[in-house]
């Protein structure tokens, strides 16, 4: 389309249908709630009385992950249609997920971290009548706290990320071209 602005002329790019960004914004709010859930689960129920050799926890851990690498598919899958991406910008596109790029991998360290410090910690206690307590254990409470509150970056950081991706302006050229 053609447009008048002063006596210059300019060509405005095509705009991506806004459904298919709300349809993954969704996506992702969905797949956040469901690892929020297996977070909260792993820890209910992993119960202290006895060694965990359940697949349970494992399925909890694998589902949990496999949620984070979901939103991370999903937030490229977000980024893929926008003018900054389908031009190369790319040097714009990053300081928009800077925070994502940062938080998410970090979140997904300090997680793993905490997972298998845990399993590995009630799995060594072969005698399922002996009394223990992971919480006396110093380093796993400073793992499971630093993974809270990870946790609770990531999340933030990915809502985050999700509405400033949501907005029209990265899927239209007026906002990043002056001529």
């Amino acid at each position: 389309t053609q447009s008048t602005w002063g006596s210059s002329t300019r060509t405005t790019m095509s705009v991506v249908p806004v459904s298919g960004v709300y349809t993954k914004s969704l996506a992702i709010a969905i797949i956040l709630i469901v690892e929020i859930i297996c977070n909260g689960l792993f820890d209910a129920y992993s119960s202290f009385d006895a060694p965990i050799k359940q697949p349970g926890a494992f399925a909890l851990i694998g589902v949990q992950f496999g949620m984070q690498l979901l939103v991370m598919l999903a937030l490229f899958l977000l980024v893929w249609k926008t003018f900054l991406f389908r031009y190369g910008l790319l040097g714009i596109l990053s300081k928009c997920l800077r925070p994502f790029l940062i938080v998410a991998p970090l979140n997904l360290g300090i997680g793993l971290a905490e997972r298998i410090y845990r399993l590995t910690w009630i799995m060594s206690k072969n005698n399922a009548t002996l009394s223990y307590d992971i919480w006396a254990d110093g380093p796993y409470n400073v793992l499971f706290w630093l993974q809270k509150l990870a946790s609770i970056l990531y999340y933030i950081t990915v809502l985050d990320t999700v509405f400033d991706l949501s907005q029209p302006k990265y899927y239209k050229s007026d906002s990043w071209i002056d001529i």
